[in-house]
């Protein structure tokens, strides 16, 4: 066989140079917390910490909104936050396998957040199905989040 860039020969001694990846290709490093993720939390009263595991965890929490905002588009238009809530839970806490308690934690934690930082929720029908419409509260004095019952 011929030796080529994807094979070696059984002579060469020396490997082939690395060749670098190209620039617009890159290791996935976690969840991004996104601008209207951040106004979400802010609307919440969370302070969003500039780097960290803090803004780690606000970030997977941010994608447990996406997945929530995600199920609330299969839901009949109409429905109010509060039943798109219970139905989101109910549906976490009936799949097989179960979900880890954290998993369970992380969600309510996330989901407590987006009812307090949002505001004028609807379910309507759109001009491409149903759509999920929700404004953002202006930012609350930080702490107001914490401790708050509801």
């Amino acid at each position: 066989m011929k030796p080529n860039a994807n094979t070696q020969s059984s002579d060469t001694t020396t490997p082939a140079p690395s060749t670098p990846a190209p620039t617009n290709q890159t290791s996935w490093s976690g969840p991004v917390l996104k601008p209207w993720m951040i106004r979400v939390f802010q609307g919440a009263g969370v302070d969003i910490p500039p780097y960290g595991a803090e803004r780690d965890r606000l970030a997977w929490q941010g994608i447990e909104i996406q997945r929530f905002l995600g199920f609330s588009r299969t839901l009949t238009a109409g429905t109010s936050l509060p039943e798109a809530l219970d139905a989101y839970g109910r549906e976490l806490k009936s799949r097989q396998p179960p979900l880890e308690e954290w998993r369970l934690r992380q969600a309510r934690e996330a989901l407590r957040a987006f009812r307090r930082g949002s505001e004028s929720w609807q379910i309507i029908d759109g001009e491409n199905g149903i759509e999920v419409k929700f404004h953002t509260k202006s930012p609350q004095p930080e702490g107001s989040f914490l401790g708050a019952d509801e």
